[in-house]
């Protein structure tokens, strides 16, 4: 469990220096399009968070979701595990960026340039699409079988969008990123990973 570890180091590493980084490591888009500053928010945004009751939602969902991972240990000494698994919410908050600019281009919304983005749920969408590739029906919580890994990426995007159009926004800073996540990271799985392994698999997107 070493990479759960290690993702939880940089949660409060992120935690601690929120106050002297946000405005350089959060993701604006007015920042980079009009002032012309902080380029590198398109990569930063995804390994930042600044509310410490997110943090600690984060570290239970990283213990609901990958206690039970099979092979995690060997697979996170794997370079296509490791590519996949921080290459994902990389590409995710790029096409993030791209999409905000073209619906502003579109509607002329000031907001958009002006929300913040960051968090790490282009990064759980990732362990949890892995998750499902891997233990497929299992039960996540005994006391609600109902939520299965093969089930938990959808759960947990709803809930996500469900948080982000109330008052509680502040804490799912991250949705759009997970939203993208959840599709480039199925996409990864099925076209690269499984192909590369030779293996055949009903990973379906339209079966989740």
């Amino acid at each position: 469990m070493v990479f759960i570890y290690g993702i939880v180091v940089m949660l409060i590493l992120s935690y601690l220096i929120s106050s002297l980084a946000q405005e350089s490591l959060v993701l604006n888009v007015a920042n980079i399009l009009i002032l012309k500053k902080n380029l590198w928010t398109v990569l930063s945004v995804t390994f930042y968070e600044d509310s410490l009751i997110k943090v600690v939602v984060d570290i239970l969902v990283l213990y609901f979701t990958s206690k039970d991972i099979i092979g995690l240990d060997s697979l996170s000494m794997s370079s296509s595990f490791s590519y996949y698994v921080f290459s994902c919410p990389i590409i995710s908050s790029l096409l993030v960026f791209v999409f905000l600019f073209l619906q502003y281009a579109i509607t002329r919304d000031e907001s958009i340039l002006l929300k913040p983005i960051y968090g790490f749920g282009g990064l759980y969408m990732a362990l949890m699409m892995f998750h499902r590739l891997k233990l497929k029906n299992e039960i996540v919580i005994k006391p609600f079988p109902y939520v299965t890994y093969n089930n938990l990426p959808v759960i947990y995007l709803g809930f996500q969008m469900i948080l982000y159009l109330s008052v509680f926004d502040f804490i799912a800073c991250d949705m759009p990123s997970t939203l993208v996540s959840f599709f480039i990271s199925w996409y990864y799985l099925r076209h690269v990973f499984l192909e590369a392994q030779e293996t055949d698999t009903d990973f379906v997107f339209i079966k989740m």
